[in-house]
Formats: structure tokens, sequence, C-alpha cells
């Protein structure tokens, strides 16, 4: 049985691996720089879904479980300043599986101003995807 999409251009499957908690230096502040602060990820990654759907195949996938273990790693031994340069390092980690077109990485700060959470999110995609091929 086949499963059609309208159109494969505009509509993308996707993997999101939501509320990742991981602790981390970042900030620019002193107080920031001297232990770790929690912070809430989620990694979306947009790929074609449908050979692993009809397959039952890993292979033919993204092993979300080795995505968090990298992700973790990434986040937990970083000391970046910015949530920016952060969410750029884990957009670069997620395209680097093949089957991944595009990427959106959300980070919360939960911590970064007094009264308030931040929340950064970024989008990444293959050159191909944005037209720079």
């Amino acid at each position: 049985m086949d499963i059609l999409k309208e159109d494969s251009a505009y509509l993308m499957d996707k993997i999101v691996i939501r509320d990742l908690r991981a602790n981390a230096v970042i900030g620019t502040l002193e107080h920031e720089r001297t232990r770790p602060q929690e912070l809430c990820v989620t990694l979306e990654m947009e790929l074609d879904l449908a050979a692993a759907g009809a397959s039952d195949d890993l292979a033919k996938s993204v092993d979300y479980s080795e995505v968090e273990r990298r992700a973790l790693e990434l986040i937990e031994c970083s000391r970046f300043r910015l949530v920016e340069a952060l969410c750029s390092a884990l957009g670069k980690l997620l395209l680097e599986y093949a089957p991944v077109r595009r990427a959106r990485v959300t980070v919360v700060k939960g911590r970064a101003l007094s009264r308030s959470q931040v929340e950064v999110s970024m989008d990444f995609g293959r050159a191909e995807e944005r037209g720079d091929a």
C-alpha cells in the first residue's frame, strides 16, 4: 500500500525530541559561568519517513536514542556564552544525519531573566533546501 503525500516539497515528516533536560554552563554574566543551569531543549528533524514506515527498518530513519545521547553530550560539555551558539551547534549536529533535510532547535533557559524564561528557536537546512546549491 502506497501512502500518498499531497506535495512532498512542502509536507515533511518529523521526528521530535521534546523537553530534553540537560545542565550546561551557559551565559554572559559572571555567576552564569560558575555553575551549570538547567536547559530544556526540543530537537525537530524533518525528513522523509515513508521508507522507514513501510519497511520497519531503523537504517531508513534516524536513531533518535543516538541523537539524544549526542545532544546531551554536546550540551553538557559545552561552555557557550549565548543560547544562540548552542542552538547553532545542535543544528549542525542534526544535519550530520543524512536523511535530515531541515531541523529546528529550541532551547529554553529558565532562569535567564528574573521574572520570565527565555526561549530561542533557530531553523537549519541543507544548502540545497535553502536554494544555495
